[in-house]
């Protein structure tokens, strides 16, 4: 493996702020920006179809399956996209949110898979584009391959799968003048650093979160994952497994809020 271009890195750059972008968009489309909390939005049954209701947060599906295609998308690369919507809130600040999501390194991406309950990632290589400052705490942009294992017996259906993905988080000013967070995940054609591997697949996704601090004090999120199912499941066990990767968020940020505070912030910890 080689250490990303100078190309490499502008291409990752490129990729994050379009999609990012893409997201604000989306986001004051459905009138999140200006709901007085965001789980309480009202979307329109005839695009949205609503599959799960929780206290927290809601998860739609779009009804037109076409709708799960983004500009982003290397259409060769991806094949069957399945896209769901989640919005909710969550009790903590803008600033612990952006702490319990940044993954600044390969030890701190393996206990985030832990915490969601994953197995977590072999074969890690890690390179970081835009390190965090002390004026930006949060803003970070590094590039991850790893492998990736199912638990069984999800392993009768799929193997071990490849991703090359680059990861974002940070926090801007939304067009209505609003602090917003953000985190962007999401698969990168990097064939000349990674190549490909013919006995690995490589599997695609996206992960897409903005979140903006409410009247009430918690915080609002519109969060969109996107994977690419090529396993012979039927539909809804596809759609379900979605679901359940969307909402493991918010079992993981909590808990991740938690054990980095006692890890990077308590000195007697960190020492």
């Amino acid at each position: 493996m080689l250490d990303l271009s100078p190309e490499d890195q502008e291409y990752c750059r490129d990729m994050t702020t379009q999609l990012l972008d893409r997201t604000l968009y989306e986001c004051e489309e459905l009138g999140l920006d200006t709901a007085p909390v965001a789980n309480l939005a009202r979307l329109d049954s005839r695009r949205w179809k609503k599959l799960q209701t929780h206290p927290s947060t809601t998860l739609y599906a779009e009804r037109n399956p076409k709708a799960a295609w983004s500009p982003m998308m290397h259409r060769e690369d991806w094949g069957h996209p399945v896209a769901v919507v989640a919005i909710g809130v969550f009790k903590c600040s803008l600033d612990d949110m952006l702490l319990g999501l940044v993954t600044p390194d390969v030890g701190t991406q393996k206990m985030r898979s832990v915490l969601m309950g994953r197995r977590f990632e072999t074969h890690c290589h890690h390179q970081t584009i835009v390190r965090p400052t002390p004026a930006k705490p949060f803003h970070l942009l590094t590039v991850s391959r790893f492998v990736n294992t199912q638990h069984w017996p999800y392993t009768m259906f799929v193997g071990p799968r490849e991703k090359v993905l680059a990861f974002a988080t940070g926090e801007v000013v939304s067009s209505s003048g609003k602090r917003v967070g953000y985190e962007i995940i999401q698969s990168v054609s990097l064939d000349q650093t990674y190549p490909r591997s013919s006995s690995l697949p490589r599997s695609q996704m996206i992960k897409a979160r903005v979140f903006w601090e409410q009247p009430d004090g918690s915080v609002g999120i519109y969060s969109k994952l996107v994977v690419d199912v090529k396993s012979h499941l039927p539909d809804a066990v596809k759609l379900g497994n979605v679901c359940r990767a969307a909402m493991c968020l918010w079992k993981f940020v909590p808990r991740s809020i938690e054990i980095k505070k006692l890890r990077w912030c308590d000195p007697r910890v960190a020492a």
